[in-house]
């Protein structure tokens, strides 16, 4: 293994060899009394991935509730999120596997890696090494930018409070297809929305009620 090429793509240099060496083994290429799989690794890493980055949302939304905390934290640290790190990282290549496994199971094992190398990161360098690499690796502000993650309704009634107005009032109307949203501040109309839900139509209000407020910011 070139450990300087993997030390720079992890922006973390290892001073227990062995710990990366077993975070970057499949369980495929592990012989009896000779080198370990990356199984309990991935334990830890996912005890601790989980940990930082709960704490990072409990810290950066104060007002938001434990169900909409917990539903941020599986978006982040989800199969898919977690193995395009190994992917930009270019850090597949480098695992420990037998020749004969397939790479079908490509992603879950990339996702497994990803938590292994947190553990392993965590018991060579500490706490702090292993949240740096976990903040530095996701893109947590990139991901919880995408409208599909973003919850609209709260971060409007968070801008409400913050600014000590009146919480966002939803006015529906419905048609024979879909519903009409009027959302107001303080009496004043900041965004429409329409869709086939309730629902769907407050959401799409208030995305546009914030993206009227943040362009004025």
């Amino acid at each position: 293994m070139d450990y300087t090429t993997v030390y720079n793509k992890l922006n973390y240099q290892f001073k227990n060899k062995k710990l990366l060496i077993t975070a970057l083994t499949h369980s495929s290429a592990v012989v009896k009394d000779f080198l370990s799989s990356y199984e309990r690794l991935e334990f830890l890493g996912d005890s601790l991935l989980n940990f930082v980055v709960a704490e990072f949302l409990y810290n950066k939304f104060p007002l938001k509730k434990e169900g909409e905390l917990t539903y941020l934290r599986s978006s982040l640290v989800n199969e898919e999120i977690l193995s395009a790190v190994i992917d930009r990282l270019d850090l597949y290549k480098h695992i420990i596997k037998s020749s004969g496994l397939e790479d079908a199971g490509k992603t879950k094992i990339s996702c497994d890696i990803f938590e292994s190398i947190t553990g392993a990161i965590y018991l060579d360098g500490g706490m702090e090494a292993a949240k740096q690499f976990i903040l530095s690796s996701i893109d947590i502000d990139k991901i919880l930018s995408n409208k599909e993650i973003r919850d609209f309704k709260s971060d409007l009634q968070i801008y409400a409070q913050k600014h000590h107005f009146e919480l966002p009032c939803y006015i529906i109307n419905k048609t024979d297809e879909s519903f009409n949203c009027e959302v107001r501040i303080n009496g004043k109309t900041l965004g429409y929305g329409t869709g086939r839900t309730k629902k769907d139509a407050e959401k799409k209000a208030a995305e546009a009620a914030l993206t009227v407020i943040e362009g004025d910011l």
